[in-house]
């Protein structure tokens, strides 16, 4: 009995292995590969916490101060740069001669003053033009170094509106937006 199992087993055995062997072969398709170029660049970025403000106007003050955000505006500067920039600069500046307006009348850029000194601190006046000819800077210039080629820096600014420059300024909701731009130079 043992003999027959065996002979059975060894039968079974010969026609799957016959069984495979009858399968065709096929052979394997490879096609052209695809290539991916990758160019790891510098970058700047500027992101901007706390963007509308709330600044309440009376006639013929020189500083109507910002009431909210109570915080400030929070700017966030960060950067990963090659060893030939030198410095990171962060600037304000309205596009514009007169940015803000309520329909009927305007507020020149000139009377939008900033402070990056605090709430009680020093403010200055904003121009009209491009961030880099006539914009603000905010904070002090980063000195890029060896140690900080990668970065970041935070910076918070307050807002006040000079209305003197229009003793009959309307009253209204006045509207508009100035831009924050990073430079990083060689």
């Amino acid at each position: 009995m043992i003999l027959k199992v065996t002979i059975l087993g060894i039968g079974a055995l010969l026609l799957v292995a016959a069984g495979i062997a009858s399968v065709p072969a096929v052979a394997q398709l490879n096609p052209p590969k695809g290539t991916v170029t990758i160019n790891a660049v510098e970058a700047l970025t500027v992101n901007v916490t706390n963007a509308a403000i709330t600044i309440p106007l009376s006639p013929n003050t020189a500083n109507n101060l910002s009431t909210s955000p109570a915080t400030g505006t929070i700017i966030t500067t960060a950067w990963v740069l090659t060893s030939s920039r030198t410095a990171v600069k962060i600037f304000i500046f309205a596009a514009t001669p007169n940015p803000l307006s309520n329909g009927t009348n305007t507020i020149p850029a000139t009377s939008i003053k900033i402070s990056s000194t605090g709430r009680g601190g020093t403010y200055n006046a904003l121009a009209a033009g491009t961030p880099f000819g006539t914009g603000l800077q905010i904070g002090p210039t980063t000195n890029i170094t060896s140690l900080n080629q990668s970065g970041n820096r935070i910076d918070t600014i307050f807002f006040a509106i000079d209305t003197t420059f229009n003793p009959q300024l309307s009253a209204g909701t006045y509207s508009g937006s100035l831009s924050i731009q990073a430079q990083a130079t060689p």
